[in-house]
């Protein structure tokens, strides 16, 4: 019976230098070959999943910034954007509470100058993403995104940040210093 296989591409598809191996690829194509759908399910949003090597293996489909993004066979069935609104207070709250962030959307990130410019993962999205990498200046209305993440800095007032958010948000703490911020009642197993 043919089934629904997911997999994660940070530490699970790709290995701590982003390289996927040989033997993995072809389990995957075998994968198919015996009728089986095989999904990438990832934390990051859809415009952070753009590596070539990844996406050549030919998944059925894509779960993407948490959940709040769904493509199944090259088309979108499910977006969740957050509204304009929410994104400007969004905005607003994570700069009054000097938190850096990224924005994360379906097609591009948008990044504060400040407070990221040590951070590798933000220097390796500016590389990978190339144009798709916005520095945000201020609030848009063009800006369009599915979830958000920020760093903890000695500066921010992230009691402020649980208290305003909170209640849309679920944040998920990493390494410390990082949080990630997914709409409420989603995630990569919903």
């Amino acid at each position: 019976m043919p089934k629904l296989i997911f997999f994660d591409i940070d530490g699970t598809l790709w290995d701590e230098r982003m390289v996927i191996p040989e033997s993995t690829i072809s389990t995957l194509k075998r994968l198919q070959e015996n009728g089986h759908k095989i999904f990438l399910c990832s934390g990051r949003a859809r415009g952070n999943i753009r590596a070539k090597e990844l996406l050549d293996i030919g998944f059925d489909g894509i779960i993407a910034a948490c959940g709040n993004h769904i493509e199944l066979d090259g088309e979108v069935i499910y977006e969740n954007i957050l509204s304009p609104e929410l994104t400007e207070h969004v905005v607003n709250v994570l700069r009054k509470c000097h938190m850096p962030v990224v924005l994360e959307g379906p097609d591009y990130h948008w990044i504060d100058k400040e407070g990221f410019q040590e951070d590798p993962y933000v220097l390796y999205l500016f590389r990978e993403m190339g144009e798709s990498a916005k520095i945000l200046e201020e609030y848009q209305k063009e800006i369009r995104i599915n979830k958000f993440s920020g760093d903890v800095l000695p500066s921010t007032d992230y009691k402020e940040i649980r208290r305003q958010l909170g209640d849309a948000f679920d944040l998920l703490e990493h390494e410390g210093n990082v949080v990630e911020f997914v709409p409420k009642g989603s995630s990569k197993a919903t």
